[in-house]
């Protein structure tokens, strides 16, 4: 299963939407294999919208601040593009295997004044086999680049692009 990036959440990046700080916020959420965060998202604006989040409901779960990884926002103008990075690999501590079902992957939004109904997903990463968590650390394993994203600018030439 593939990542999914939520379009109404770029949109509003792009466009300089009031209270959406890229780097400032994101937080993580586990989700469990009942989750809708990877069959919906053309109509997903915020949390509120997914039909069922299932969110994690393990012993020792909280939403984990991505500033835990130091996340910075950078421009790679070789690649024309922005990348979301992580300085480590953000870890969830101590947590339970005692949830009702396994992890199906993580989502990662843009907390916006801790609220569901304004905080917006940004990304949902699914793993191809669900987790279950055992009491000890839960890693969130990144790319060895810890790359999380890679948004690329629209292409700029001063000829017309053709399929020649």
């Amino acid at each position: 299963m593939a990542n999914v990036v939520y379009h109404k959440t770029w949109k509003k990046i792009l466009e300089g939407a009031a209270g959406i700080n890229v780097v400032g916020d994101i937080r993580l959420i586990l989700v469990m294999t009942n989750t809708t965060c990877d069959t919906e998202n053309d109509a997903i604006e915020f949390l509120d919208d997914f039909t069922t989040l299932d969110e994690c409901d393990g012993t020792g779960y909280a939403r984990l601040a991505l500033s835990t990884a130091t996340p910075t926002f950078d421009a790679d103008t070789a690649r024309n593009s922005n990348k979301l990075v992580c300085a480590s690999h953000p870890v969830f501590p101590s947590l339970s295997g005692d949830g009702a079902r396994n992890i199906q992957g993580v989502l990662y939004y843009i907390n916006v004044l801790g609220d569901d109904l304004q905080s917006v997903p940004l990304l949902y990463a699914p793993y191809t086999t669900p987790r279950v968590p055992d009491g000890s650390n839960f890693t969130i394993e990144l790319p060895s680049d810890k790359v999380i994203l890679e948004a690329f600018h629209a292409a700029t030439a001063t000829a017309p692009i053709t399929n020649d």
